[in-house]
């Protein structure tokens, strides 16, 4: 019958594409050293921005701690610093004495999974009524809030005096191709849009109880993103569940890596080169759709 491809064909690929990934790294032994090496690399990294004063704490993300990367995939390294010392309000009840308080708003302009960040008084649960530093913005109501430009332009700054390239690609600053570094807020709660995740009705038995448990503990952040179509693209902070999404690729057996590293190839090598501009697929393309064939298997599978 033309066209007619027997079932031992899929066999005998599906093996041979299986050997070629674990040539290139995919196997267990690399994924879990890889991981090891980059969650010790984060923790000496917070250690140092900690004993140097500064109240950060340092979270790799990526294929690089994933250990979805093989030779030849140029992936860089994905640092995200969460700046501890600031209260991130989704309330007024959230409000704490002394430290840099700012409420999250959703304002009529925000784009979708965005928010403002309006500056609130340390003393008091009050709103500013003047800005305390270059970066705060008033707007035509007199509301204070605070700008997500702080960062690239101190990295932009610090580029020049050193002779270093300024590399920007999103919420990431650096100076360095190699290095994406993304500034950051812990938020408290979680936002409307992460709590929709959390009970929208699955089919599959992933993910477990306890893992979404434990994805809730470790909540979100704010990042300097704003929507590329907002006029007020200075203003808005994008939510980012980061540390959710690498607790979900933990949670992967082999072969959904095999699957998510084949993705990525095609991605990279076949399908990208035929696309322009902003309609080229991502890895946060590739890794949704794992995340959504994941939780339609079902048990037996």
């Amino acid at each position: 019958m033309a066209g007619y491809v027997p079932v031992w064909f899929y066999n005998v690929m599906s093996l041979r594409l299986i050997a070629a990934l674990e040539d290139l790294g995919v196997t267990e032994l690399i994924i879990g050293r890889r991981r090891h090496t980059f969650l010790q690399d984060e923790s000496l990294w917070t250690w140092g921005e900690q004993i140097c004063g500064r109240p950060h704490v340092c979270y790799h993300f990526g294929s690089m701690t994933e250990g979805t990367t093989t030779p030849g995939m140029g992936s860089d390294i994905d640092t995200l610093c969460c700046e501890e010392s600031v209260n991130i309000m989704s309330g007024r009840p959230d409000w704490k004495r002394g430290k840099v308080n700012l409420l999250m708003v959703k304002h009529a302009t925000c784009s979708p999974q965005h928010y403002r960040l309006h500056g609130i008084r340390p003393d008091l649960p009050l709103p500013l009524t003047f800005p305390i530093d270059e970066f705060d913005v008033m707007d035509a109501d007199g509301i204070i809030y605070m700008s997500n430009q702080a960062v690239g332009t101190i990295i932009r700054q610090i580029a020049a005096y050193v002779n270093m390239p300024y590399v920007n690609a999103g919420p990431s600053h650096s100076i360095s191709e190699m290095f994406d570094f993304v500034h950051a807020y812990r938020c408290e709660t979680l936002p409307v849009e992460c709590e929709s995740w959390f009970t929208r009705p699955r089919h599959g038995i992933w993910p477990t109880q306890e893992m979404l448990q434990t994805a809730r503990e470790l909540g979100c952040f704010l990042i300097p993103d704003g929507h590329c179509d907002s006029e007020y693209r200075s203003l808005e902070w994008r939510v980012s569940p980061s540390l959710i999404e690498r607790h979900l690729m933990f949670s992967m057996h082999l072969i959904h890596m095999h699957c998510y590293v084949t993705i990525k190839l095609l991605k990279k090598d076949i399908i990208n080169p035929y696309l322009n501009g902003d309609g080229k697929l991502t890895s946060f393309h590739c890794k949704t759709a794992l995340f959504y064939a994941r939780e339609q298997l079902s048990s037996e599978m």
